[in-house]
């Protein structure tokens, strides 16, 4: 079962201790939900400290700062020894960046403390010129805190997918924007021709690089109601110029942009959705397998294959999952004509094919035409 999961996603708490004071805490949800709190405190003090802490060591930053670095730092040790194997630790994304930031935090807020001690808290406070800029830079890296923030894609699952679909966007958008470029250029050009000797193209026509860029502006930060009137006044043909590229750049490629954001989004949803679903599925399968594997062999044979259908928790996770369990059970006999027993993996792989979403493929059609040949010449 852990091999089918490995596959799907990488679980930290998979590979923590059995027993023992640090991986109950590690696992914990008040624990996890106090550090959440706490990257969300963090976060929102960098503002506070960076807008009102006018020297080091001042009072309550001093304290606050001391108390945030010694959580993390305390944080980071706790899921450190609540694994089976410590070296394990190392094969974890989402620890190793945590451990940077904890890294980080120490050196800044205790660094400039050791450096003090080393070089004289008098000469500190003093802000000697050899010591300054030390100082800044290690203030500087308070800016790593705010990576912290990241840990809300963990718990709220629906940012990352926006983020996914942003990614998945790039090429669209970028070809989207490059379209309004041109456009833009086009229009640019034939702007400055008709306004650039005009009173009213003063400062917006002069030259085809400043028509681009104001037409651009237009566009992206909503047209001027009383320049496009003065236009109209003055010149109609170079108002109807204008007015078509206001059609063109902000109701059509503007809308076709957010468009393509709104389908690529959309899509990247959905197929986050079922895999995310998928991945349950796959687990909830070996559990039910795990339910009824009478000698943990990691196989399945036509016997506990009838034991399954008959445990009504194992028929209840695979209808929650959307199996047709009914076509399911019909299908066995087929499956254990020729194997008496499935591996692990390809029983979840038959059961997934049993999915009322799943789309008919060729193999299907094949393995059909072979059972429908075998039931005929039996």
């Amino acid at each position: 079962m852990d091999s089918i999961n490995n596959k799907d996603v990488l679980d930290p708490e998979k590979l923590y201790s059995k027993t023992g004071c640090c991986q109950a805490i590690a696992r914990s949800s008040v624990f996890k939900s106090f550090t959440m709190a706490m990257v969300l405190l963090s976060t929102f003090w960098i503002a506070i400290d960076t807008d009102y802490n006018q020297g080091q060591g001042a009072g309550v930053f001093f304290l606050m700062d001391n108390v945030i670095c010694a959580y993390f730092c305390f944080e980071i040790t706790i899921r450190w020894l609540a694994y089976q194997v410590p070296r394990d630790a190392l094969s974890d994304n989402s620890f190793l960046f945590d451990l940077f930031l904890a890294v980080s935090m120490a050196v800044e807020t205790w660094g400039w403390l050791l450096m003090a001690a080393v070089v004289g808290f008098e000469k500190h406070h003093q802000a000697s010129p050899g010591i300054t800029p030390s100082l800044r830079a290690l203030r500087l890296i308070r800016i790593t805190r705010a990576f912290r923030m990241s840990r809300i894609f963990r718990f709220v699952p629906e940012l990352m997918i926006l983020l996914h679909g942003m990614f998945q966007a790039i090429r669209s958008v970028l070809t989207t924007l490059l379209l309004l470029v041109l456009v833009t250029y086009t229009f640019a050009v034939a702007m400055t021709q008709l306004l650039q000797n005009k009173s009213i193209g003063g400062g917006r026509f002069d030259s085809v690089p400043q028509a681009t860029t104001f037409l651009l502006l237009q566009t992206l930060c909503g047209f001027d109601y009383h320049f496009m009137m003065d236009m109209m006044n003055a010149d109609g043909l170079s108002f109807a110029f204008i007015l078509a590229y206001q059609l063109i750049g902000s109701l059509t490629l503007m809308n076709m942009l957010i468009g393509v954001m709104v389908d690529v989004v959309g899509n990247t949803a959905q197929i986050e959705q079922e895999e995310q679903s998928l991945k349950t599925l796959k687990r909830d399968i070996a559990d039910v397998v795990k339910l009824t594997d009478e000698n943990e062999d990691q196989t399945v044979t036509s016997v506990e294959f009838n034991h399954m259908i008959q445990n009504p928790e194992a028929v209840r996770k695979l209808y929650e999952g959307g199996v047709n369990v009914l076509a399911l059970v019909d299908y066995a006999d087929f499956v254990f004509r020729d194997t008496p027993t499935l591996t692990l993996e390809d029983f979840v792989e038959t059961v997934l094919q049993f999915r009322g979403s799943s789309q008919a493929t060729v193999k299907d059609v094949v393995d059909l035409r072979v059972y429908v040949s075998k039931d005929r010449f039996r």
